[in-house]
């Protein structure tokens, strides 16, 4: 899943979202500029589900908040709360930009974590194999190992 903070580092010279403001206020029509409005528009964009970017991570942040205690794990996994910190922090921001501030700031200081799809994939082979095992199945009906199954997602 992309995220703001992923393209501005794009558009940024040298990745950096200080840069990157830095170049949208010196040249406000500049080629910064232009892909910040393009940002913006990008977060409020309905897709064909009828969802901006902005609506699909408030409700993965919804999901986790509400689901944490479902995890297998001893821990809450850092690339969660990422999330769930980058979605709470974009929330100001995204009322700015409805509000016609885009002023100083043009990105989340909490950035999108960029594991969590690594994480999501390892984590669905893993829960994917151990069910599998648990009704019974076996070779080759179940990978010998969780990353023979992630290979397949």
């Amino acid at each position: 899943m992309a995220d703001s903070s992923i393209k501005v580092r794009q558009h940024s010279p040298d990745g950096t979202l200080a840069r990157f403001q830095e170049l949208c206020m010196a040249d406000p029509g500049g080629p910064q500029a232009a892909a910040y409005k393009a940002i913006e528009l990008w977060m409020f964009t309905e897709d064909v589900d009828g969802e901006g970017a902005a609506a699909v991570n408030e409700k993965a942040a919804s999901i986790i908040a509400e689901h944490i205690d479902l995890l297998d794990a001893q821990h809450v996994v850092p690339e969660l709360l990422q999330l769930v910190a980058h979605v709470s922090a974009m929330r100001v921001i995204l009322a700015r930009w409805q509000n016609g501030e885009p002023g100083a700031f043009y990105g989340s200081t909490i950035s999108y974590p960029d594991k969590l799809r690594e994480f999501v994939v390892n984590e669905f082979a893993r829960i994917k194999y151990k069910q599998a095992r648990l009704l019974g199945f076996k070779p080759p009906f179940v990978p010998s190992t969780p990353l023979q199954l992630r290979a397949k997602l």
